[in-house]
């Protein structure tokens, strides 16, 4: 179990929503989208006090992303395109259907790129938001630990959000292997990710079922 240094715990958010790294951000600009040049997926877990147990997948390409939550015996998934400077969100709801949102501004900057990227990126990547949007997001390397045999280095972002506030989180970062393990921050959930797999991804991915 990860252990907040000199405070009390704090964890990443997962909302079955919208299932992402709850950063700040300023307005999407309508090359946001070409951060994911890279395509990718990954394994996520989390336990959340509200929300309880979740596990996850989430899929990365130039076009889309798409977030797939498990959570009392249930699925949800939604899947997301970019549209100029907005972004269309179709979310297949438990017990309620196909529904749409799209996102515009901060909100499709923040679900949509720094979430993820955070989430698979070293800090000073040039996707990484540290390193993207240094004017909102800024990271400090706390200190290397061990946590289950792995050598790791801790990293503190703090992120200014859209009220004013300051939100600060915490990731572990596995240097040899050049990927995020687990993540912890204020929202009261804790994310581990495994699993990684870079490289081309299955378009049927994007198609709700």
């Amino acid at each position: 179990m990860l252990e907040r240094p000199r405070m009390a715990r704090r964890v990443v958010t997962a909302l079955a929503g919208a299932a992402t790294i709850a950063l700040g951000g300023a307005a999407v600009a309508a090359d946001a989208w070409a951060w994911f040049a890279e395509p990718f997926s990954v394994e996520v877990a989390t336990v959340h006090p509200e929300a309880g147990a979740m596990e996850g997948t989430i899929v990365v390409d130039a076009h889309a992303v798409r977030t797939e939550w498990r959570f009392a015996g249930m699925v949800q998934i939604t899947v997301a395109r970019p549209e100029g400077d907005t972004v269309r969100l179709r979310m297949a709801v438990p017990g309620a259907g196909t529904q749409e949102v799209v996102l515009s501004g901060p909100d499709a900057y923040e679900h949509l790129v720094h979430g993820y990227v955070a989430a698979v990126t070293a800090p000073e990547d040039p996707r990484h938001p540290c390193t993207r949007t240094p004017e909102t997001h800024r990271c400090t390397f706390e200190g290397d630990e061990t946590i289950d045999g792995r050598d790791l280095e801790r990293w503190r972002i703090d992120a200014d959000a859209r009220d004013g506030s300051v939100h600060g989180q915490w990731f572990w970062f596995d240097r040899s292997a050049g990927l995020v393990i687990a993540a912890l921050d204020d929202t009261g959930a804790e994310l581990t990710f495994s699993d990684h797999q870079r490289g081309p991804v299955d378009p049927g991915a994007f198609e709700l079922p």
